[in-house]
Parts: structure tokens; sequence; C-alpha cells
């Protein structure tokens, strides 16, 4: 028979054991998410490069090559010539393009579009390691390669600045490691990121070394070469927002604390 003094201690267990498994739901459910992303990747679909994309009246991209294929689409790069009516100056920047089908299952290109704009409170700021995003292209049908097999097919298109060599690749070019002061400058950089999120209440749930991105090219003049950049926020959420002047919790604040454990293990194996 069960001693009363060990109900309260029955109890705590239980608790305990119901928030772990939230906790482990949490952060499960990225994990699923990427294992059906995986499952659904099979076809090779190609871009043919040198295609033109017209954003707006004044503005035009050129796809130019493939950079890599992830989960969340494949990446281009582009050549974005934007035309100022009032004097005629013609403007052109190397562009970093994600390219999704609309055929996909799971769409999360519209998803990373509205975190976007809500980053930049739909205006054209420069934030310090957020990638500034250019359009957002619904639906546009160009000629590419499916499996071997020349065909048109529509896509859906998001353009941001160029976003520079992934983190996990410069970390391979040092064998014994980062030297000590490009580390101490990359992880300020990164801990700044990471605070600008969690102040506004942002997780962003997908921090790898492949999600941050340092700026190498003098192509990019809205960045110094060596800034460190978080791309990839289509797994992202928004825990708190305002809506009519009032505070609106999207999601448990234990959530957000845990996952920013979450992230600050995957920065110190950076």
């Amino acid at each position: 028979m069960m001693k009363l003094y060990m109900i309260p201690l029955l109890r705590f267990n239980i608790i305990m054991a119901k928030n772990m498994l939230i906790a482990a739901c949490g952060l499960l459910k990225p994990l699923l998410t990427f294992f059906y992303l995986d499952m659904n990747s099979g076809d090779d679909v190609k871009i043919f490069p040198f295609q033109n994309i017209i954003c707006g009246r004044n503005s035009t991209l050129k796809i130019r090559n493939r950079i890599k294929s992830g989960r969340y689409g494949d990446l281009y790069s582009g050549l974005l010539t934007s035309k100022n009516p009032a004097n005629g100056l013609v403007n052109t920047e190397l562009t970093t393009v994600k390219i999704e089908s609309r055929e996909a299952e799971l769409r999360l290109l519209a998803i990373e579009c509205n975190f976007y704009s809500h980053l930049h409170q739909r205006s054209s700021n420069i934030i310090d390691g957020i990638p500034f995003l250019h359009r957002y292209i619904s639906k546009v049908d160009l000629e590419c390669s499916v499996n071997g097999i020349q065909r048109a097919d529509s896509f859906s298109c998001l353009i941001t600045e160029l976003y520079g060599v992934e983190l996990a690749s410069i970390r391979m070019e040092y064998g014994h490691g980062l030297p000590f002061a490009t580390f101490y400058d990359l992880a300020k950089q990164m801990f700044s990121i990471m605070n600008f999120l969690s102040i506004r209440r942002l997780l962003h749930r997908n921090i790898t070394p492949s999600t941050f991105t340092v700026t190498r090219h003098v192509e990019n003049d809205r960045r110094k070469v060596g800034k460190l950049l978080l791309v990839d926020f289509a797994m992202s959420k928004i825990t708190e927002q305002r809506r009519n002047d009032e505070l609106v919790k999207i999601k448990r604040i234990q959530d957000l604390d845990r996952s920013f454990l979450f992230h600050f293990h995957y920065i110190l194996l950076c």
C-alpha cells in the first residue's frame, strides 16, 4: 500500500514527466518535418540559367547558377536589375534566389517571406544579421529539367540579398580550429543576432552551422566583408505580437527559453 507521504513525490514525478514529454515533442517536431521534407524531395529539379523574371514595373531578375539544393528548395544566384524612374539610373545587385515548386506538398517560402516582413516591419530597413528581402513572387513559369526531362513548370521565388559562405564551410577550411580573433568576432555577432530575436520573442528553430553565412563578396554593397547572416526562417515561430495594442501570446514562454538553450548548444558546436 502506498504511503501518504509518497503522494506529493508521485505527483511531482508525473508533472516532471509531462514537462519532459512536452519539451521532447517541441524538439522532435522540426526533426520530423525535416524527415518529411527529405522523403518528398526525390525529384532532381534544375532550373535552366539565364532566364529572366519580371519582379515589378522597373525590376527584372536574371537567374544564374545553382548554389545548392536543400530541404527548403534550391538556392540560385541571381542578378537583380532595377531602374529608378525619377533619374533613369540603373542599379544591379547580386542576390540569392530561393526557388520552390508550387507542386510541393509543404510550401515554406510564403511562411519565410511573412517572417522577413515581420522582422523588417514591412519597410526597407537594413537589420544586422538578417538578410534583406527584395521580393517574393508567388508564381512564375520557368524552364527546368526534372530527372533529365525538359519541361516548363510553375515555381515560387524568394529574392534576398547575397548570403555569402556557410559557417560550416569556413570551419572546414581551418583544420585546427578558427583563429581566436575570428572566433570571437563571429561569436559576438552570433549572440547579437540571437539577442535580437529573443527580445522580439522570435524562434528560429533551425540553428545549425549551415544556417549562418559570412559575407565574403565585394559585390554585396549592403554589408561589409565578414558580416554574419542568419538565414532559413522557414521553420521560425513568432511567440508574441501586438494586435490592437494588446500583447498576444502565441506560444508558451517556457518553450522560448527551452529553444534558446537548444540554439545555444549549436552555437557552442560551431
